[in-house]
């Protein structure tokens, strides 16, 4: 059975991830291994260090609680009927997630943008993202709040997409994430819109290149028995892509985390980072596999 593994640093925040992606997983069949991180320095040990017998028992109190906490979201998951265990290691988040991907290689780490730093909890968004730069596995992250009239609201919405977008930028490298984007695709019913943004700047050249460019990747979805339409925009790349996510109602945006600068294309690893922090909804963020890693 392939592997999900979700990292949880024990807060509400974080869990609330559980209900998003549980008929997902469903339709999937994945294993899910809950890992919690006792990250000692969001605990406080740095600031106030404590030897002996005394800075033992204080990591084991931090251990039985991290433990409690993963064993309730396993509870949880398996009452859902999924197959789920977990895990408990100490050390820095990111260290460890790394750690424990290369060790389980996870279909996908699925990760919210947001958690609830404190005792032994750690700051989901730049957890993430250093994540992103460095993890060879796809990571799923859904986005923890939503904005709806200037005010912060929970996201709830179950990952679901009836749209999905694939933005691409003259590489191979983006297009490394076709297949995954059809999976999710043939999985859910869902449309596929390949957009690519033209930056500022280039004069006329481009654009004819570029339509080609998206036309034959669209191409290439249609010949799997997968919906596709085209996007062509000018200006700056993240936010048209996220201003295309809101316009066309998209579910989920499936992007590669590395590409190639060049006269007509962005650098995209940039570009997802940027995506990823406004991005209305989840993204699947998939590491290209062709060509150099020029991040």
């Amino acid at each position: 059975m392939e592997r999900l593994l979700l990292p949880y640093d024990g807060s509400p925040t974080a869990a609330a991830i559980v209900p998003r992606i549980r008929g997902w997983l469903g339709k999937c069949h994945l294993e899910v291994v809950v890992l919690r991180v006792v990250d000692l320095q969001s605990a406080g040990a740095a600031a106030y260090p404590i030897e002996g017998v005394a800075a033992a028992g204080i990591l084991a109190e931090l251990e039985k609680e991290a433990q409690r906490s993963a064993d309730g979201l396993v509870a949880d998951l398996r009452a859902a009927g999924l197959t789920a265990r977990a895990e408990v290691a100490v050390g820095r988040p990111v260290s460890e997630i790394l750690d424990a991907a290369e060790r389980l290689e996870p279909a996908f780490i699925a990760l919210s943008t947001h958690g609830r730093t404190g005792l032994a909890r750690w700051a989901f968004g730049s957890v993430t993202e250093k994540v992103l730069r460095k993890s060879r596995h796809p990571l799923l992250v859904l986005p923890s709040f939503a904005r709806h009239g200037g005010e912060r609201v929970p996201q709830t919405a179950e990952l679901a997409p009836r749209h999905i977008l694939v933005p691409i930028d003259g590489s191979e490298l983006a297009r490394d994430v076709a297949p995954h984007a059809t999976a999710f695709a043939k999985l859910f019913g869902a449309d596929v819109t390949v957009i690519h943004v033209v930056p500022p700047g280039l004069g006329d050249m481009p654009r004819p290149l570029a339509s080609l460019y998206v036309e034959t990747a669209r191409d290439e979805y249609r010949g799997v028995d997968v919906w596709a339409d085209t996007l062509l925009r000018d200006g700056d790349a993240a936010s048209e892509i996220v201003d295309a996510a809101v316009q066309k109602d998209v579910g989920l945006i499936v992007m590669s985390t590395h590409g190639r600068t060049g006269w007509e294309r962005w650098t995209i690893g940039s570009v997802t980072e940027r995506v990823l922090r406004t991005a209305p909804c989840p993204m699947l963020l998939v590491r290209g596999v062709h060509g150099d890693d020029l991040r």
